[in-house]
This record gives structure tokens, C-alpha cells and sequence, in this order.
């Protein structure tokens, strides 16, 4: 497997400076120069080994602890972090006492970082150099003596060394694009072939979805349109990560894979529909033969039945239905009775799960004004059954002037106007029904007879 020496291009304690003695205030930092190909697609890290010389005049075992640090002028306890965790390895052992007191020792030493050995500092370490390197970052080899009260000495210049090994781990994909939109923008994947003889299998994904799978591609693009459909593995966002996978073979053996990834987004047409069905409603105790066809004041109200679907994979999350300024959140909403007259509106939103709003409909409707009907005059006097005023009169003559609003429907009135007089003796404790009278249309000016139920006349 191949080999990269990271290269030093600086060091804090300055390279010149030959050794340096490290306490537990001091620290040394070098930094390695940007490696494009530990930071490009395609391999894997699978050894990491620094190598150093130390040396130790007293009597006491001396340790170091190496990690990673953010720039070369980080102070001893700043480390570089990677998943919430310090990019630190543990101390260990560098040097043995001298055996004789003010005998400098000397040491040349290899710790070595892989799956089976400081596996977890490996892990870091791999992480941070990849990505770091990726971003275009130098990587600080941070060196510390982790004891207090006790002081080693190292060699910065020509000693020190990081020595990474890595493997190829398949073809390398690449897209042309970096967004596309579902249903209309086709994707190239070129693959960088680094194994000679080998077939890739694409497979386009989704989270765990595998969308499209394209196998044995001994060639060097491959064109993919990601389908309107896949719109339902995102119903809650407006944008969808697709993952390119990259599998090389060599006839039945897998090299490993290599991912890309491109991000998918929706059509212009992506709002939910909205659609209403809207009809009367009435307020209790209005019969049924005054129940028109028209919108009424006071009485009537309307009610909005809405139909909603959302697009691409997406569901209806909630309904708004706003009239005179009143809010209702149901697909089935009744308003009831309308306060005003004329035009009033009606606002229909249906949201979806991606929190996209389609456009507001709004519904126009006609409104009758209407209020109570208005007597402006009445009286009653004692008649004879002619009607003429008769002191002693058996019958009583109502005179009564009102009027009601006018109801047109398909250019005829359907309003009326019913009164009912009733009387009792004085100091009685129940009225009686004198008169019912009912008129075809909407005002009365007039005078009338009136008699019980029980008068034969």
C-alpha cells in the first residue's frame, strides 16, 4: 500500500533551534503542509505512524501525549475537535531515566496508529487529516509533556516525522452538478477509473433507498434523471441529499466504495393544490322555507368544504379558512351568521408538509343585508264588526305600519311580512290569538279587523 510523509512547512519553537525542552508549560507545534491526495476521494487512511528523538539527563521516566491542534500557535491545552471530541492521544512512555544523573539519553521512537493499535486515537486522527486536508487545511502536530513538574527534550528538526499509509478503495464519481431538479435535470456521474480492469455499479440513493442501481459500467460516465417520484423520500423539506455510490469490482471482488453526492430540489409547480366547495349554512331556528338560495345577514353563513393534495410526496398538513376575520383550521369550516353585507371574502390556505403555502384562494361572495323587520306605527281602537270606531265596540281595529328587508332571488322577492296580534282582560295571566295575518311582500300599511278564535263572524 502506498505511502505520504506529510512534509513540515513550520514549527513554533522554530526548526532551527535543534533541541528543545519541553515542561509542563511548554508545548511544540509543527505544521504539515496540505496533501491533495489525503484529502481527495477514493482512499482510505489505514496506518498513521509518527516518528521522533528524545532525550532525558534525569532520573525519572518522561512521556509525551501527541495530538492535533488548530494552528501552529495554538497554546498547550487548545486541541482540534472532531465529533464533539479532543483529536488527542494518550500519554505514553518516551524515554526511560538516565542511568547515571546528568547522562544525557537519547531515544528514536515510532508510535503507531491503526484499527488494532490506539484505535481510538486513530480514528480521530485519520478523520481530522482527511477532512482537513479536504478543506484545503494544513494539519499542527501538537506535542506536550503531560507530567507536571517534569521536562523532556526533543529534536524538531529532521526527526520528527508523520508517516500516513492509505489504500485505494474504488473508482471515484463525480457529478456535473451540484443541484438538480427531480423530473428534469439528467446527472452525469463520470468515474475516475484508479483500478485498472475494474467495472463500477452505481447506485443512485437516498437515505437508504436505493433509487437506481446501474452494474458493470466499464466505461467512464453514466446519465441518470432522478424521477419526480423520488419526491417522496423528502416530504418534509424542500431539498433531498442524493448519494452517488461507487462500487469497483475486479471480476467478483469489491475494491470498496466511494460516494458523491448531489443535491435534489423540486419543480416550481411544488405548492399543494387547493380547491373549495363552499355552500349555505344557517343559524338555528330558521325554517326550511326561508332557507333561500341566496347568502343572508344575521342569519345565514357559509360553509367551505376544502380539498388540498400535496405534490411530489408531500401530505397536507392544515387548512386556514378566514372570513370576516374569523380563523377556522378544518377542511370542513362553517362560518355563521355573517356580520356584514355586500361583497365578503373568503380565504382559503392549505399548507403541506414541506411548509410550503400554495397561493391563498380567495372566494367572492354576495351577502343580503338583513335585520329584524321595523313597525314604525301601531294602534288599536274599539270598532263595531264594520270596523267603524264604536265606543262600546265589541272588536278592536289594529293599525300597524312596518316594513322587512327585501330577499330577491332570481329576480323575485321571497320575503314576507306575518303579524300576529294577541290581547287579554286586564289583570288576566294568558294572551289570546286575535289576529294572524299574513302579507305577500315586504311592507304593510293598514288597518285591521280583529276577532278570537272562537268568534263565528
Amino acid at each position: 500500500m502506498p505511502t505520504i510523509t506529510l512534509t513540515q512547512s513550520a514549527c513554533s519553537a522554530g526548526l532551527s533551534a535543534e533541541w528543545v525542552t519541553i515542561d509542563d508549560e511548554a508545548r511544540v507545534n509543527f505544521e504539515n503542509a496540505v496533501n491533495a491526495t489525503l484529502g481527495g476521494a477514493g482512499i482510505e487512511i489505514t496506518r498513521i505512524t509518527i516518528s521522533g528523538r528524545v532525550r532525558n539527563s534525569a532520573t525519572a521516566v518522561k512521556r509525551l501525549r501527541l495530538g492535533f491542534k488548530p494552528a501552529v500557535s495554538s497554546g498547550r491545552d487548545t486541541w482540534s475537535t472532531s465529533g464533539g471530541s479532543s483529536v488527542l492521544d494518550a500519554a505514553f512512555t518516551a524515554i526511560d531515566a538516565a542511568k547515571v544523573s546528568g547522562t544525557y539519553i537519547y531515544r528514536t521512537f515510532t508510535r503507531v496508529y491503526d484499527g488494532s493499535n490506539n484505535a481510538t486515537a486513530f480514528a480521530l486522527f485519520s478523520t481530522h487529516i482527511r477532512s482537513s486536508f479536504a478543506a484545503s487545511t494544513p494539519v499542527y502536530l501538537g506535542i506536550i509533556q503531560p507530567d507536571a513538574s517534569r521536562a523532556i527534550s526533543i529534536y524538531v528538526e529532521g526527526y520528527w516525522k508523520i508517516t500516513v499509509t492509505y489504500e485505494l478503495i474504488g473508482n471515484i464519481p463525480t457529478a456535473n452538478v451540484t443541484t438538480a431538479e427531480i423530473g428534469a435535470t439528467e446527472i452525469t456521474t463520470t468515474i475516475n477509473k484508479v483500478v485498472t480492469g475494474s467495472s463500477t455499479t452505481l447506485k443512485y440513493k437516498i437515505g437508504s433507498t436505493v433509487l437506481h442501481t446501474e452494474a458493470g459500467i466499464t466505461g467512464t460516465t453514466h446519465a441518470y434523471t432522478p424521477p419526480t417520484s423520488v419526491g417522496q423520500y423528502f416530504p418534509t423539506t424542500l431539498t433531498g441529499t442524493l448519494t452517488i455510490e461507487a462500487e469497483t469490482f475486479v471480476g467478483e471482488t469489491s475494491y470498496g466504495i466511494v460516494t458523491t453526492s448531489v443535491t435534489l430540489t423540486l419543480p416550481s409547480d411544488k405548492a399543494p393544490t387547493c380547491s373549495t366547495t363552499l355552500s349555505k349554512a344557517w343559524v338555528d331556528g330558521v325554517d326550511a322555507g326561508a332557507q333561500f338560495d341566496v347568502y343572508v345577514q344575521g342569519k345565514g353563513g357559509v360553509r367551505v368544504q376544502t380539498a388540498g393534495t400535496g405534490m411530489y410526496g408531500a401530505t397536507i398538513a392544515s387548512y386556514s379558512v378566514t372570513c370576516e376575520g374569523k380563523a377556522y383550521t378544518t377542511a370542513d369550516a362553517t362560518h355563521k351568521p355573517f356580520t356584514g353585507s355586500g361583497s365578503v371574502k373568503v380565504y382559503t390556505t392549505v399548507t403541506d408538509s414541506r411548509g410550503v403555502v400554495s397561493t391563498t384562494q380567495e372566494d367572492t361572495l354576495t351577502v343580503i343585508p338583513w335585520k329584524p323587520p321595523q313597525i314604525s306605527a301601531f294602534s288599536v281602537q274599539r270598532v263595531d264588526a264594520s270596523g267603524k270606531p264604536l265606543r262600546d265596540g265589541v272588536r278592536m281595529k289594529a293599525t300597524i305600519k312596518a316594513t322587512a328587508n327585501s330577499i330577491t332571488v332570481d329576480a323575485a322577492e321571497e320575503n314576507s311580512i306575518e303579524f300576529q296580534v294577541e290581547y287579554r282582560e286586564k289583570g288576566a295571566a294568558t294572551w289570546t290569538e286575535a289576529k294572524a295575518v299574513s302579507i305577500a311582500g315586504i311592507s304593510v300599511d293598514g288597518g285591521y279587523v280583529l276577532k278570537d278564535a272562537n268568534d263565528a263572524d
